[in-house]
């Protein structure tokens, strides 16, 4: 499939020569979109006087990101200046889709329109676009400053967690009824 002819715009004269003016035409092709794995380039000069001092060739995409705890991976965008690829977002670990995480993928390659989101399951919670597990014992955190006490101690047959405020804890209950 040829994809165009490209005329020289500008030209040399001897007087550009002389004082070794260099004169460049830049043109730009957008190539696509693709239907097979790769293309070929091919170029042929049928005697013009003119000379090809480099051809550029690429491609944007959007980069790999996490937003609200779902991961995007790179995404090449769409052939059309105007056009947006829809890109699925997997949940990070320890997390659970609340609604279909998708993004869309910029002509520019830019990440746009943020839809759906995932959130940590029970028992994580959410740092730096991540879901974190609550570390077991006193002082970690649930509401209020809560610590996690497990054990067989607290009901033999099978392990339980219990949640005790702690009171040195700044927003744990002031009440003496804590325990």
């Amino acid at each position: 499939m040829k994809i165009d002819t490209i005329a020289a715009d500008e030209s040399f004269t001897n007087v550009d020569l002389g004082v070794r003016r260099l004169k460049l035409n830049t043109e730009v092709r957008g190539v696509g979109p693709l239907s097979k794995r790769g293309f070929y380039l091919a170029f042929q000069d049928i005697g013009a006087c003119i000379a090809i001092v480099s051809v550029r060739v690429y491609y944007k995409k959007c980069p790999a990101m996490v937003r609200n705890l779902a991961s995007f991976s790179e995404a090449v965008t769409g052939a059309d200046s105007s056009s947006l690829v829809e890109v699925r977002g997997e949940c990070v670990g320890h997390s659970e889709e609340r609604d279909t995480p998708k993004m869309y993928c910029s002509a520019e390659g830019e990440w746009l329109v943020p839809i759906g989101k995932c959130v940590c399951s029970a028992g994580y919670e959410e740092q730096r676009d991540s879901c974190m597990g609550h570390s077991f014992g006193m002082g970690t955190g649930f509401a209020m400053g809560a610590g996690i006490r497990t054990g067989a101690a607290l009901a033999p047959s099978f392990l339980t967690m219990e949640c005790v405020a702690q009171r040195s804890h700044p927003s744990a209950p002031s009440s003496s009824g804590w325990y």
